[in-house]
């Protein structure tokens, strides 16, 4: 998927919004992998910036190290780039087949407006081809209608059910993508029969879904609503929990440091939890020797 250039975020919402991608990452090996019957263990996940020797960066979307000692490695397309989106992945390909020494298969998710995609190209003796899965057969505009008839009818609301929710940017339908991440999130809102957890989980990925394939501005369009969420409370969290106690610069300071530690000791389920209790914040902040 290509990287749409935005407006430089602040480094408060930046830092959030990486952690959120790491959630969404743990999210997408846990239930989508096997969502979407792929086969395999994943045991780590692997960076997803490979660094040339001309100082230019491959941003891949998805990394992950299996049982078998191979690599997983996923790309979103939401534009049919043909024979240069396939070099790309070849590109991304041979830099970490070189870097980790290792096998690599690149599944490639295709939104719904993607019809036959281009999967192999051959170039002098070689042959490159990607796993496609092309989510044309699947439409948005149905799974959100039917999530919105069961809450309007009161019956309850699983993981199951959700699931699909964040590939819905991908699938066919007539809604905008807009339109489906605004949805996706009335639905979370209202699913109070699910795990707080789970729901923070799906929301991290509908956001990060939402950063590939909307601009800028219906980016800011989805700010409020986005703060209404669980996921709002870590990426728009003003610092007031602790800044309220010692200052607000200086509390926002100390969360993005507690952050950046847990998330380096792989503490990334814990995260939401700095902003919304107290008590938890303290016992974290003693733990990985955050001064407050």
């Amino acid at each position: 998927m290509k990287k749409k250039r935005k407006k430089k975020q602040p480094a408060k919402i930046s830092q959030h919004e990486d952690a959120a991608l790491k959630v969404t990452a743990q999210f997408f090996r846990d239930e989508i992998m096997p969502a979407l019957n792929i086969e395999g263990t994943v045991v780590s996940i692997l960076p997803t910036e490979e660094i040339h020797l001309e100082l230019k960066k491959g941003f891949e979307d998805f990394n992950y190290l299996m049982s078998d000692d191979s690599i997983k490695h996923f790309e979103f397309q939401s534009t049919n780039e043909g024979v240069d989106g396939l070099k790309r992945f070849r590109t991304y390909e041979s830099q970490m087949s070189y870097k980790y020494k290792k096998a690599i298969t690149t599944y490639v998710l295709f939104s719904g407006n993607i019809k036959n995609p281009m999967a192999e190209f051959t170039e002098g003796v070689n042959t490159y081809r990607v796993v496609p899965i092309i989510m044309q057969d699947k439409n948005a505009d149905h799974v959100i209608a039917e999530l919105q008839r069961k809450q309007d009818a009161g019956e309850n609301i699983t993981k199951a059910d959700l699931l699909p929710l964040v590939l819905s940017p991908l699938m066919s339908g007539q809604m905008s993508q807009k339109e489906r991440v605004s949805a996706a999130y009335a639905i979370t809102r209202r699913a109070t029969e699910v795990d707080a957890e789970i729901i923070r989980k799906v929301e991290a990925v509908i956001y990060i879904m939402a950063d590939k394939f909307l601009d800028s501005s219906e980016m800011e369009q989805l700010k409020e609503e986005i703060k209404m969420t669980r996921l709002g409370k870590m990426l728009y969290d003003d610092g007031r929990v602790e800044g309220e106690r010692i200052g607000e610069a200086r509390g926002e300071s100390k969360i993005m440091t507690l952050i950046q530690r847990m998330s380096a000791d792989g503490a990334l389920e814990a995260i939401p939890r700095l902003t919304t209790d107290s008590e938890f914040y303290q016992a974290m902040a003693e733990k990985y020797s955050v001064d407050i």
